[in-house]
Order: structure tokens, then C-alpha cells, then sequence
């Protein structure tokens, strides 16, 4: 847990004081803060030992499989699993890379990257996660950082982030295994509030820091969209509703930027809901302007034209309203 607002824990814990005599509920968090507002009864946790940290290395790395590995590649996977601090996800995340080649030269190179020196200072799990980051494919990159463009906690649907993956051409139609190759590397992780077969995953919080981190000047997501300016450099552009607030106006005069490939209104989540975020008033000639846009989401809105057959590039576009009378 990461909600730092004391009103939105208080609301939570409500029907939580009614439960059966002994029932215990255990939350955890990074967050010293999160911890004084739940309870007075905190349990720090240690690091794991790194003896402990390899067997989460090795048991991601030869997915879940017992395998003899020679005595060169042991003593590599140790170290490896040493730099990880004793930090769990971080060792399921180097994990996942190894998992992709057993080979001595291989884990030798992760070990030997350069992003393990940098900025020792530097939070160690970010910096593993980086290091997972660098040895994805280019286009396997290019996918994680475009879901920079969501928020924290953002409850992705496989199927339509696979689409705008198409859309932008960072993968081929068939994307699912793509998807299923960020998921092995621990990238998404199924949500816990959802049966495997809906399809719809979630990003560790960490990983969604690496991915801002990653995303460079090419991708803008505002979140406050009062004080809300483009990014003329940016490709990707994303406008994200506040916690706050069920319905929200937006006037926009212009977009600027002839390089625009992306443009989505998102939801907080991607269930839907019958509430629209967004109440739109922007002039329809607007995205016809944007001759490279490939992909357009108005789902989240009360905007119901046509825009699609009048932009020969739009590959991608979420018109639909789900709002109901």
C-alpha cells in the first residue's frame, strides 16, 4: 500500500472492525507513513540473506525447474544475486532476465553491466530493475516505456495494450507473446482482483517508476490537467483524470506537435464504469491536423464523432462510450 491520505484509510477500515474475534489483517507498505496511520505495530522487515536472495534468483531463472548448474555458472549466479541487496523483487526480476539465456556468457554480461556501478548512492532495486530493463529487445523496451502513459496502479487490459502496441508498430499482430514475455520477466503480474482468464494485469509501483524514468521527453501523461501543457517534442501524450474528481471539462484550443503518434484519455483504471471522466469540448479539426496520430482514445469520454475514416494513419481508435442513460 502507497495511500499516504488519512481519510481514504479511515473510510477503508470501517467494515473492517466488524470482522470475527481474532481475524488479523496484514498490510504492507514502503512507506513509514502509511504504517503510523494503520497501526501502531510495525514489523520491519530484513533483507534476505544472499545465500536466500540466489535461491529466488535461480528458482526464476530455471522457472521453478531443478537444475545442476556447473560450478562457473553458480559462482556467477551468486554474485549476481549478491547485488541484488537482499531486495525480493529485485531477485525474481534479475531472475526473469537470466531465465531468458542459462549460458555463462550471458549471465556474464549481466554481471559485468555498467548500471550496477552508476550512482551507488541510488536506490538498489531501481537499479536492478534498470539492469532488467536493458537486456529486454528494443522493441520489447519500446512497448514497457509507452505504458508510462498510465497511472500508478493502472488495471491494464492485455488485449487493448497489445493494440496500441500495434498501432504505434512496436510488435507484429501477434503481440501476445510479447506481453507474455514482459510478464515472465515480472514486468506485469496478473491482478489479484481478477481471474487469469480476463486478462488483465498490473505494474509493481517500482516498475512503474522505471518506467517514467525511461520514457524520455517522447512521452508526456498530465495528470493535472489545469496546469496541463503539451510537450511539443513529445510522440505520446496521455490525460489522466484526478483521484478527485467524477467529471471533468476540458477545453482544448490546439494540439500542438505534428509528430503526435498517441493520444489517450485514460481512466484511472481500465474497467469501465458508468461515469465518464472526461467532458470534452475540442474542435474535431484538431486530430485531423495530426497527420502521423496512430492512435486515438476517446472511451473515456463523452465524445461520440467520427474521426477514424477521416485520418488515413489512425490505426488504432477507441471511440466507444459505455456511459449509460
Amino acid at each position: 500500500m502507497w495511500d499516504e491520505n488519512p481519510e481514504n484509510w479511515l473510510t477503508l477500515t470501517v467494515p473492517l472492525k466488524h470482522g470475527a474475534k481474532g481475524s488479523k489483517v496484514l498490510v504492507t507498505t514502503r512507506s513509514n507513513k502509511v504504517s503510523q496511520i494503520m497501526s501502531p505495530k510495525k514489523h520491519p522487515l530484513n533483507p534476505l540473506s544472499n545465500y536466500d536472495c540466489w535461491l529466488l534468483c535461480q528458482k526464476k531463472a530455471c522457472h521453478g525447474r531443478t537444475v545442476d548448474l556447473c560450478a562457473d555458472l553458480l559462482e556467477i549466479g551468486m554474485q549476481i544475486a549478491k547485488k541484488c541487496q537482499g531486495l525480493p523483487l529485485a531477485a525474481k526480476a534479475v531472475g526473469g532476465m537470466l531465465s531468458k539465456s542459462v549460458d555463462q556468457k550471458y549471465w556474464g554480461e549481466v554481471l559485468e553491466n555498467h548500471l550496477w556501478l552508476e550512482d551507488e548512492d541510488a536506490n538498489h532495486l531501481l537499479r536492478a530493475l534498470h539492469v532488467s530493463y536493458e537486456f529486454l529487445p528494443l522493441n520489447l523496451k519500446r512497448c514497457f516505456a509507452y505504458c508510462s502513459l498510465f497511472p500508478k496502479g493502472y488495471l491494464f487490459d492485455k488485449s487493448k495494450l497489445v493494440q496500441l502496441w500495434v498501432a504505434q508498430g512496436f510488435i507484429e499482430d501477434a503481440g501476445t507473446k510479447s506481453f507474455n514475455d514482459l510478464v515472465d520477466r515480472c514486468f506485469f503480474q496478473y491482478s489479484p482482483f481478477h481471474y487469469h482468464t480476463e486478462g488483465i494485469f498490473v505494474m509493481h509501483d517500482l516498475y512503474h517508476e522505471l518506467a517514467q524514468h525511461v520514457s524520455g521527453y517522447e512521452y508526456n501523461r498530465i495528470d493535472n490537467y489545469k496546469v496541463a501543457k503539451l510537450n511539443d517534442k513529445a510522440r505520446h501524450s496521455s490525460l489522466v483524470p484526478q483521484k478527485n474528481h467524477t467529471e471533468e471539462a476540458i477545453q482544448l484550443g490546439s494540439l500542438s506537435g505534428k509528430d503526435l503518434r498517441s493520444f489517450l484519455f485514460v481512466g484511472r483504471t481500465e474497467i469501465k464504469t458508468d461515469k465518464i471522466p472526461f467532458c470534452l469540448n475540442i474542435p474535431c479539426e484538431i486530430f485531423l491536423n495530426l497527420d502521423c496520430l496512430r492512435a486515438l482514445d476517446l472511451s473515456n469520454t463523452d465524445d461520440r464523432r467520427e474521426i477514424k475514416s477521416q485520418n488515413k494513419n489512425l490505426v488504432y481508435a477507441d471511440l466507444i462510450v459505455c456511459r449509460t442513460a
